[in-house]
């Protein structure tokens, strides 16, 4: 009978000594607890997302009158905590065969509706709170809600000539717009028949919201014949957003032969011309033209002032005296 008390009696003493021991290396607060949350969470603007988190109880006693609470958010965010309040946090624990016995959390969610308008990053604060016990333990901890960008290209203004000539460069143009709200990027490429050359095949254009560029490729073609495809690619949610436009179908022509250009034949006016005439004449025949010149000349002189030397007929002279009729 005295040996069994012994035997129990360094049972208990054991298992005293073996709590003191895990106490001693590994101590544990009366009450505390972890809040478990991902480090970063991405959303677009307008959705709804779902954070999924948990409550880890550290301590030796269950937590009473526990609450959750959120901050770090504008006014305008819609959130939902769920659960928010626990009467009891439990100490849960799981078995398996690599851990043995270990915690694990409550679980719980916030979902967040993010306004439609909304762009950048926030740090989102989750804080828990026992409220029984004297102390009321707290603790705190956050993650990253990232707004990510939301897109909206177009490629308008597309200049592609119908004909082309061979191995003659030529343009086509265009213009890429960003219509969303936020800054975005898109790639664009060109694609054309395999023997022609292009100055620029691959472009990755950065625009910022309502901002557009344009873009002008110069293409050297051959004697093939094909098709000119651009072709743009973007980002928007979890998808990638595909552009095509395709070109006339160009046939490219021969060189056309040189033309030799005459120079400018500029026709004289009528007197240019009797002076050209003139000067294109014999020197006798000038001669013999001045001379008729010189004779007219002093004819019409000669009969001036003849007219000019004749006098008007006397008028008969009044006798004196005789009265006026």
């Amino acid at each position: 009978m005295q040996a069994r008390n012994l035997f129990f009696a360094g049972l208990i003493a054991l298992g005293l000594l073996l709590l003191s021991i895990n106490f001693a290396l590994a101590p544990r607060a009366w009450r505390s607890f972890e809040i478990i949350l991902p480090e970063e969470v991405s959303v677009y603007p307008g959705e709804e997302v779902e954070v999924k988190g948990g409550i880890l109880n550290t301590g030796m006693w269950w937590l009473h009158w526990f609450n959750l609470s959120l901050s770090g958010l504008p006014a305008d965010f819609e959130y939902k905590i769920e659960p928010s309040y626990w009467e009891h946090l439990r100490i849960l624990r799981e078995w398996n065969s690599e851990k043995g016995v270990y915690r694990v959390p409550e679980s719980f969610s916030i979902k967040i509706k993010v306004p439609e308008d909304t762009t950048g990053l926030y740090l989102v604060n989750v804080t828990g709170q026992e409220f029984m016990s004297w102390r009321k333990i707290s603790n705190s901890s956050f993650f990253i809600l990232r707004i990510l960008p939301l897109t909206n290209f177009t490629i308008t203004n597309i200049s592609i000539p119908e004909e082309v000539t061979e191995f003659e460069p030529f343009n086509i143009s265009m213009r890429v717009n960003n219509l969303g709200p936020t800054f975005g990027r898109i790639n664009i490429s060109v694609e054309l028949p395999a023997d022609w050359n292009i100055s620029e095949k691959f472009v990755s254009l950065a625009l910022n919201a309502s901002q557009s560029k344009e873009l002008v490729f110069t293409i050297t073609p051959t004697n093939t014949s094909g098709e000119i495809k651009i072709r743009a690619e973007y980002p928007y949610k979890k998808e990638i957003i595909k552009i095509e436009k395709v070109g006339p179908y160009l046939i490219p022509s021969p060189v056309a032969p040189g033309i030799i250009e005459l120079p400018e034949v500029k026709m004289p006016t009528g007197f240019q011309a009797f002076v050209e005439s003139v000067k294109a004449l014999p020197n006798y025949v000038k001669g013999i033209i001045i001379v008729l010149i010189v004779i007219i000349v002093y004819n019409i002189l000669s009969i001036v002032q003849a007219r000019r030397k004749r006098k008007k007929p006397e008028e008969m002279k009044k006798k004196k005296g005789e009265a006026e009729v």
